[in-house]
């Protein structure tokens, strides 16, 4: 079947469950796993040095593997008052370290020498978000393209793996992050909360750019899961020399 190529012009919609600081009076209670309307655009703020610019379907560039939207808008899907100080500090915190990304690539075609994002069915993808455990969020991602491709069985497998790794780094280290936490107070703790997550966010993103500008070594971590997830595609599907899309 095939699949849309995704460039600047979609978008995405969908639900993520964070935490939502309401109030007892003067006192912050958290409510864990509350559900947050989620929704961005391509074109707005994204891991930009994923973008193949000298690469476009329709006239747009296209994305690349590992492509991802960054600080995407969250609204709180609670009747619940929030807390005027934590419940702000707490939700700058999660839409600063938000991401939301396509869940397929395709490995058989190439842009700037990477593999580019696909939609998983026509027009219609999935983007793996930013989510508390035991599920990550989602969107609904949309992107009308004339450029198709037909993703493989090793492409939708090897996409998943990688996908769900990558959500299961992100909860370790968000669980790493709770441990250490040990403040008096729950606005505090909140707080410490939200700026560890913010630091690990931006060590994250920087080591991304270093992984596109200098070597994908330069982070180890993303570069075994997607070893790991290309060996699953190459395993399953026969081997090929991918072509490159504009080249």
């Amino acid at each position: 079947m095939s699949a849309n190529f995704l460039d600047v012009s979609g978008a995405g919609v969908g639900v993520d469950n964070h935490l939502y600081v309401t109030a007892k009076g003067p006192v912050p209670v958290p409510v864990p796993k509350t559900p947050h309307l989620v929704g961005s655009k391509h074109a707005w703020g994204s891991k930009t040095w994923r973008i193949a610019k000298t690469v476009t379907t329709c006239g747009r560039p296209v994305l690349q593997s590992s492509w991802a939207m960054l600080v995407v808008p969250h609204l709180p899907l609670t009747v619940q008052p929030p807390h005027p100080l934590a419940e702000g500090i707490n939700i700058a915190a999660i839409v600063l370290t938000s991401s939301s990304t396509p869940l397929m690539s395709v490995h058989s075609v190439t842009g700037e020498g990477l593999a580019l994002e696909t939609a998983v069915y026509g027009l219609f993808g999935i983007n793996i978000d930013c989510g508390d455990i035991p599920l990550p969020g989602a969107m609904a991602d949309f992107n009308g393209n004339t450029v198709k491709t037909s993703p493989t069985l090793g492409d939708y497998l090897s996409s998943l793996f990688a996908a769900f790794c990558a959500v299961g780094y992100a909860w370790a280290v968000g669980a790493i992050i709770s441990d250490k936490i040990n403040p008096a107070g729950e606005l505090a703790k909140i707080l410490e909360r939200s700026l560890a997550s913010l630091g690990v966010a931006i060590v994250q993103t920087l080591l991304d750019i270093l992984a596109a500008a200098v070597s994908p070594l330069a982070d180890s971590i993303n570069y075994a899961i997607n070893w790991i997830a290309a060996k699953i595609q190459a395993l399953l599907d026969s081997p090929n020399t991918a072509p490159a899309l504009g080249q």
